[in-house]
């Protein structure tokens, strides 16, 4: 922009150039000047910033009212193969969990081998024929020949107390899943055998037998009806020797005389020991009785 100086009558006159006011006019449009205004006392003239639109790019959004995460459960490791557990004064027991997680009181299947047998392989066995239905427990008894793994039972009593406190264990290591009552005892040969005493003499924590060939002399009508007294509610039989299959469906017509749920499984050539469509059969069995009650939701 161009001043002009001019002196007239010995005063000097200020004029500003047309071109002064061309750019005024355009810095007032494009906003960098506007209109003039006195500053406060002592403090210079600032241009006031443009008030900010919430949710304008730039502004943090805030909720009023944070959520807090929620928390996840806890789940609860459960082993699905045959896995150690510490049973007080024994040898470490055998146990399998249920197939599906774990939700509320659930059953318990124990299974007490034979002689000259390994806890883990009755696992094995009924974890796919009951894992459907609940745990699976397994104790180990006494070594009756430890340079090849194989265990027995030192009698009918000391096997109850062992029984007894493998289930203990099972109870401290899962308190809120293991069930106290309404369980199913399965004896394999020695264990078939201890079967019927060891039900009739812990009531309170079977509702259920399965005896695999074994047994059979034992489940004579005062038996029976002593485990009926007890609280057994169901019965099943699984037989594989010719003599104990023909002798099988009798005692199952007696024992649904007085009023058990009695099921019989045959197993024609597996000799002593488990058919190769136990599991399967067993399910179908399983399913047929009043144990089917017990599965999990």
């Amino acid at each position: 922009m161009f001043i002009e100086r001019k002196h007239t009558h010995g005063m000097t006159l200020v004029t500003q150039s047309p071109w002064f006011f061309s750019s005024i006019f355009i810095a007032w449009a494009c906003g960098i000047v506007g209109p003039a205004e006195d500053p406060p006392a002592g403090k210079s003239l600032a241009r006031k910033p443009a008030a900010r639109v919430p949710g304008e790019a730039g502004e943090e959004k805030k909720a009023p009212h944070p959520i807090p995460a929620a928390k996840r459960p806890t789940e609860v490791r459960c082993p699905q193969v045959p896995t150690p557990l510490r049973v007080k004064g024994y040898e470490p027991a055998s146990f399998v969990c249920p197939d599906e997680p774990l939700n509320g009181p659930t059953p318990v299947f124990v299974v007490l081998h034979g002689n000259y047998d390994r806890p883990e392989w009755q696992c094995e066995t009924w974890k796919e024929a009951a894992g459907h239905l609940g745990f699976i427990l397994c104790p180990r008894g006494v070594p009756s020949d430890p340079e090849h793994d194989r265990w027995t039972y030192a009698g009918n009593e000391a096997a109850g107390e062992e029984m007894r406190a493998a289930f203990s264990a099972l109870r401290v290591r899962f308190p809120e899943h293991v069930r106290p009552f309404g369980n199913t005892y399965v004896g394999f040969s020695l264990g078939a055998i201890y079967g019927p005493d060891l039900v009739v003499s812990n009531p309170a924590l079977f509702d259920a037998l399965v005896l695999v060939e074994g047994g059979l002399k034992r489940l004579n009508l005062p038996v029976m009806r002593r485990l009926v007294k007890a609280g057994i509610k169901t019965l099943v039989l699984a037989m594989g020797v010719p003599s104990r299959r023909s002798s099988a469906p009798k005692v199952v017509t007696r024992a649904r005389r007085l009023g058990l749920d009695a099921h019989y499984l045959d197993m024609p050539g597996a000799g002593h020991g488990y058919s190769r469509d136990f599991s399967a059969q067993a399910r179908k069995i399983l399913k047929k009785s009043k144990m089917s009650d017990k599965e999990i939701p």
